[in-house]
């Protein structure tokens, strides 16, 4: 059985979304990449959608925000596949998540962070 293919994403710094060491560099608009951070950011959890919504079009009403998420949702499907990659979105009627395997550099480098021995300085 082959590998699957590993997706990274670029938090710190430039955003990017990486895919067996190719980037994707301005995966779409502004929104979108914060709409795919938040959802990396989360990895393997159902996100109430009615909460997504809210966050990120807090002003709209509540059926224009979920409008919008989906619209944005829609969008990054799209983009995904114009490079020819699978979306890794598994969405409910209620929920949305990532569901392949997504590392975000912001996590790693909190586990380096938290692994990290730190030695006093002397003066």
């Amino acid at each position: 059985m082959a590998n699957p293919i590993a997706w990274r994403l670029r938090l710190l710094g430039d955003f990017a979304l990486e895919r067996d060491g190719v980037i994707v560099h301005r995966f779409g608009t502004r929104k979108e990449e914060l709409l795919l951070a938040y959802l990396a950011l989360a990895p393997h959890t159902a996100l109430l959608r009615e909460t997504v919504a809210a966050e990120f079009w807090p002003l709209d009403r509540p059926s224009i925000a979920r409008k919008n998420l989906s619209y944005n949702l829609s969008i990054l499907r799209s983009r995904f596949s114009q490079y020819g990659l699978h979306a890794p979105f598994a969405e409910g009627r209620a929920t949305t998540q990532l569901s392949a395997e997504l590392t975000v550099d912001a996590d790693e480098f909190g586990q380096v962070m938290l692994g990290a021995s730190v030695e006093p300085v002397e003066s």
